[in-house]
């Protein structure tokens, strides 16, 4: 799966970035050859080593601005992570909080800031909402808190995947640092 900042020129084996690759002269004479498809993504073998060093009780939180949902499909329990930017996968009901996790990618109804999907809770009937944080909407507070509560109290942060160019998440290591915790970027 791209990410979004890699450059034309990356040797990484996903390739270019999102960006870079919406402007390839190729994208304009044939869109398909240029998609991923998500849903059939599976959890690489770094996604299963953070699920051992948390079974380990070596890992004890994963900050994640990928919308993928792999963290949960490699066994990664909830609870052990915030995911920044959402997930596709995901989607909650406003009304009582019930979240569902989709075997697919979840949709908004008619456009990405609205958010609504055509499902309803199965609990209380009210419409589901899809997880995703768009671009200019402010991330989930309750994530956010428990990432930077976790970073006050790491000896160690693990980067993995971060151009570390977006804050507030490019903050999170730099705290551990500041307190004199180790820092390892992959």
């Amino acid at each position: 799966i791209p990410d979004f900042r890699s450059s034309i020129n990356t040797i990484l084996p996903t390739g270019p970035g999102v960006w870079e690759l919406r402007d390839h002269p190729g994208v304009k004479r044939s869109p398909t050859a240029f998609t991923v498809n998500m849903t059939k993504a599976i959890p690489s073998a770094t996604h299963m080593a953070l699920v051992e060093l948390a079974r380990q009780n070596l890992l004890q939180f994963v900050v994640s601005q990928n919308i993928d949902g792999l963290h949960l499909r490699s066994g990664l329990p909830s609870t052990l992570i915030a995911e920044l930017h959402g997930n596709s996968n995901l989607e909650v009901c406003k009304k009582c909080q019930t979240k569902c996790l989709r075997d697919y990618r979840t949709r908004t109804a008619v456009k990405a800031h609205d958010h609504q999907t055509t499902r309803k809770c199965s609990k209380c009937r009210s419409t589901l909402y899809d997880s995703i944080i768009n671009f200019g909407e402010s991330l989930p507070k309750q994530e956010l808190e428990a990432s930077f509560e976790h970073a006050r109290k790491a000896d160690v942060c693990l980067v993995l995947g971060s151009s570390l160019r977006v804050t507030p998440a490019a903050d999170i290591p730099q705290m551990v640092g500041k307190r004199g915790g180790k820092l390892i970027i992959g």
